[in-house]
């Protein structure tokens, strides 16, 4: 078997109109396609073989940023042939019939000799091949001059877009037009297209290269089922608690990965500080963190690619794309979302209320749970009231501080339970106890917080005495859970 990377040149400018076409540079986009495609190509093996391109400056351009951080053994293997200056796949195929038995072989060429030659080759068509894509095809045999029509398999189509969340955006769904919507319309539309981003963010995740398409996969799957939560709280109406459960089931399955990419960007942080360098090298963290992380990926792709899943995103598609969620919008009012906005309110100071120098760490996490609740709520109708209640963000922040010291303790605590060398242990135990004083200093600061229930100027005061009368029971302890 052999193996063969057809690489098409990333995005190139046609800003100078005097230069020709071999000298045409690429854009920024271009090498950042470029740079984006090369950790993704030397994993799937491209740089193991010797790697051709064409002598056009965006092809070279392209050639350079893909092995952009490669080893002097890779970088050695780039060859400049005149021959893949071609747009024409008959003068590509022969090219590569001339070559030798090496495998796998990379080449960063044009179209539309590539797609065509690709189509060629494989037994499915590709449709397209964009600029900065690759495709990764094998082909039986052991001599490049046996490859024949349709034989080959495409193994891989690397896409940028996949790979680089800022290329995504370029991209991604549409946000709608919210201007003029009424609350009843703005719901359905935001949640139409939450749905469509967490499709069109999946295959980001699976690829894994950037971590920021798993931040915003969860993201939408938390804001959907927030709206959602909403809706139920508000409505009373139990119509999409099977579609939350999914929603939920799946945020759950990607927060393990989520944690391990915080605490890689955290590590990369923490090595500014000279203490925790040493300490970071001493443990040798960041090696074996990622490859929890790739542990983590792997588990994570078998998810995605299991019956669950599809059955929870199926479920979840016929409620948002149907008339269900719509319906449901429709009977949504102002003074309802207000009135449960105030449950949440008293439902958070008791759980606040609760909390005590020797509370758990649960219990911290219960009152972040809750304060998220009551931002979906005003999310819900921001305009009327975002603002209402000071310091939300602050205290949002100051609890997910806590909460990011309580994940990196429990993750290095399941490092103690390796074999140590006595310096290790030394390093791992000054590095947990830094961490413990900075936990318990959010700790001490969230203690010091008042509640939510001060003065809360609606924009509409038809509520105030219910709110009040809520607000009264809350800070007496003879408010029920409303989960």
């Amino acid at each position: 078997m052999k193996t063969l990377f057809l690489v098409r040149h990333g995005k190139s400018s046609w800003k100078d109109e005097s230069l020709p076409d071999d000298r045409r540079p690429l854009k920024k986009r271009g090498r950042r396609q470029a740079t984006a495609l090369g950790p993704a190509l030397r994993d799937a093996g491209a740089f193991e073989g010797p790697l051709f391109t064409s002598p056009a400056e965006r092809a070279r351009e392209t050639a350079r940023h893909l092995v952009g951080t490669a080893t002097d053994h890779e970088a050695a293997q780039v060859q400049i042939q005149d021959g893949l200056y071609t747009f024409d796949a008959v003068a590509l195929l022969s090219w590569l019939q001339n070559r030798s038995a090496q495998s796998p072989v990379t080449i960063v060429g044009h179209n539309p000799a590539l797609l065509d030659l690709a189509n060629r080759l494989l037994d499915t068509p590709l449709q397209a091949l964009p600029t900065g894509t690759a495709v990764q095809i094998t082909l039986p045999g052991q001599s490049w001059r046996q490859v024949g029509r349709q034989t080959g398999n495409c193994t891989a189509l690397l896409l940028p877009e996949d790979l680089d969340y800022r290329l995504f955006r370029r991209k991604a769904p549409k946000a709608p037009e919210m201007d003029g919507k009424n609350l009843r319309q703005r719901i359905p539309a935001s949640l139409r297209h939450q749905a469509k981003l967490v499709e069109a963010l999946e295959p980001g995740v699976r690829q894994g290269y950037d971590p920021e398409f798993l931040h915003q996969f969860r993201v939408n799957l938390r804001r959907s089922r927030a709206i959602a939560e909403a809706l139920e709280r508000v409505l009373k109406d139990k119509t999409l608690k099977k579609g939350i459960k999914g929603l939920k089931r799946q945020g759950q399955e990607t927060s393990h990965l989520r944690d391990l990419d915080v605490f890689l960007e955290t590590l990369s942080s923490w090595r500014e500080v000279p203490e925790r360098r040493d300490a970071i090298d001493a443990l040798d963290l960041e090696h074996l963190f990622r490859r929890k992380r790739a542990g983590e990926h792997h588990r994570l792709c078998q998810v995605l690619d299991g019956d669950q899943y599809a059955q929870d995103m199926k479920r979840w598609g016929k409620l948002v794309h149907g008339d269900t969620v719509t319906r449901l919008a429709s009977g949504i009012k102002r003074k309802r979302i207000r009135s449960t906005l105030d449950e949440q309110i008293a439902r958070h100071d008791r759980l606040f209320g609760a909390l005590g120098p020797e509370a758990r760490d649960a219990d911290f996490h219960q009152v972040r749970k809750s304060l998220k609740r009551v931002r979906y709520l005003i999310d819900l109708d921001p305009a009327r009231l975002a603002g209402n209640i000071s310091g939300l963000k602050a205290r949002q922040k100051l609890l997910g501080r806590f909460q990011d010291r309580h994940v990196q303790m429990t993750l290095l605590d399941e490092i103690a339970y390796m074999d140590l060398t006595n310096r290790q242990r030394s390093a791992l135990n000054g590095l947990i106890d830094q961490i413990r004083t900075e936990k318990q200093k959010a700790r001490n600061e969230i203690l010091a917080l008042e509640p939510l229930a001060g003065p809360i100027e609606w924009s509409e005061r038809e509520d105030f005495n219910a709110s009040s009368q809520l607000r009264h029971q809350a800070q007496s302890g003879r408010l029920g859970s409303t989960t």
